[in-house]
């Protein structure tokens, strides 16, 4: 199996030396039948200046898609060395070297980190086709990390450690059917139960989403312009060339104007008085920056494409899906990534940091690595699963200790922070189990210097109450 070893490398983080090891390795993966259907490949920093690691923390991280690589993660939030940012908002040029900086939010000095890539991205590769198809479901997915996840603490002595669980966008569905395949069961994915509880789980850009039932009692869920409001109050004032208020203060309005007048206007729809209507749609229409006139005529309801695609129509520009403080110039849209101005301008530079940190870290890999297999995605599609708010709520009543952490950016338009506040407030939980924090960034809430320095502050403070 390919491996590549660095040791003795040193970090500063919270004013203090700390040295590691690292190992980044392809890791075979087999079926139930025991036939190789592809391998992925990790990325491991293990901290080597501490007393008792056998009971340190250990994250372990990926993103989403399905079909992405760790590459966002890895290279944005949690190695030793990140890409440069500060570029990308103060009006520079992209840099053209020396790509990579020191993570100052890096939390190896609070947990051991291993990264993944799934099969089938990065260096990773299935063995056929027809064995990727056979993997392209959220269980047998989650099945293939829990193994790995359980195997890697074996094979470290390393099964008294909490065990964190650190995803973005539709890894954070992942991380909810891991948790369950560590668990184990008859009905859960795998069905061996390894009997390994997750301490916690960090949720950024989170899919989860608090599902309506046909059920006779359930609630049949929130109006969804209510839950991308905050989104669309965010995006409105940062591109507001006048701002009266600051951002936290357009957040508090944005919320007492839900609280107070749209869940009722919403409710009583033509029932609401008409003199009732026109201010609603005003006040609305001072938050979203949309005419109070086609709010008031569409019933106070609009959804994010139309946000997004006539909020600047008059510039004739169109925001981005992941981090609507990147524009591009209205036109022809032929791919959803490709033509997003914020992935399209970030992907290609994230990969130009990967590259010169793979010197640094010796790995010498001769082919493409690749960043998404939308392949996934697209099959993927068909197979929707309606169940992971309740394999998320399953994990927090199977261990009273457990915590999760939802981290949201207020410019994500793909995975809204509003959607995902309302997740967490229909979760039934301990006090302190959920954690909401809201940063000034995209579905990516590491992106920008600002809001960087505060996840890595509030993702410290979550690992290390972990081990209080």
């Amino acid at each position: 199996m390919r491996e590549y070893t660095t040791t003795a490398n040193q970090l500063m983080l919270q004013g203090k030396p700390l040295t590691y090891d690292t190992r980044c390795k392809a890791h075979s993966v087999k079926d139930a039948d025991g036939h190789e259907i592809g391998d992925m490949f990790f990325y491991e920093y293990i901290r080597t200046d501490v007393e008792c690691p056998e009971k340190r923390p250990v994250l372990f991280a990926y993103n989403g898609g399905p079909g992405a690589s760790c590459f966002w993660l890895h290279l944005g939030c949690f190695a030793p060395k990140r890409v440069k940012t500060a570029w990308v908002f103060n009006g520079e040029e992209e840099p053209k070297e020396d790509l990579l900086e020191e993570n100052p939010n890096c939390p190896l000095d609070v947990c051991d980190i291993v990264l993944i890539d799934p099969i089938g991205t990065g260096y990773g590769a299935f063995t056929s086709e027809q064995a990727a198809k056979a993997s392209y479901n959220p269980k047998d997915d989650a099945a293939v990390i829990a193994d790995f996840i359980a195997n890697w603490l074996i094979e470290h002595q390393r099964m008294d450690s909490p065990v964190y669980l650190a995803a973005e966008s539709y890894g954070t569905i992942r991380s909810v059917f891991v948790a369950s395949a560590l668990a184990g069961g008859p009905l859960l994915p795998t069905a061996k139960a390894k009997g390994l509880r997750v301490s916690g789980m960090v949720m950024m850009g989170s899919s989860i989403i608090a599902e309506p039932t046909n059920l006779f009692f359930s609630e049949k869920g929130l109006p969804f312009c209510v839950q991308i409001l905050p989104t669309a109050a965010a995006a409105n004032w940062y591109h507001s060339k006048e701002k009266s208020c600051t951002l936290e203060e357009r957040m508090a309005e944005t919320e007492s104007f839900i609280e107070n007048t749209y869940l009722r206007a919403l409710y009583l729809g033509s029932r609401l008085p008409e003199e009732e209507q026109t201010v609603a749609a005003q006040q609305l229409s001072a938050l979203t920056g949309l005419s109070a006139k086609w709010l008031k005529a569409h019933r106070l309801q609009f959804d994010s494409t139309f946000f997004r695609s006539q909020r600047l129509s008059d510039q004739g520009m169109v925001m981005s899906l992941y981090d609507a403080r990147f524009l591009r110039r209205q036109g022809t849209d032929i791919d959803p990534a490709a033509d997003d101005a914020a992935l399209g301008k970030l992907a290609p530079y994230f990969l130009k940091g990967l590259r010169a940190y793979e010197k640094e870290l010796g790995i010498e890999e001769r082919k493409p690595y690749i960043y998404t297999d939308f392949n996934q995605a697209m099959n993927w599609k068909h197979h929707a699963d309606s169940t992971p708010f309740a394999h998320l709520q399953a994990a927090l009543d199977r261990n009273k200790n457990m915590r999760v952490f939802f981290a949201n950016g207020v410019y994500d338009f793909c995975s809204e922070a509003g959607q995902a506040a309302y997740a967490a407030a229909k979760l039934r939980a301990e006090a302190g189990q959920v954690l909401v924090k809201n940063y000034p960034s995209g579905h990516m809430p590491y992106i920008g210097i600002e809001s960087a320095a505060m996840l890595g502050e509030d993702l410290r403070a979550f690992l290390q109450k972990g081990t209080d």
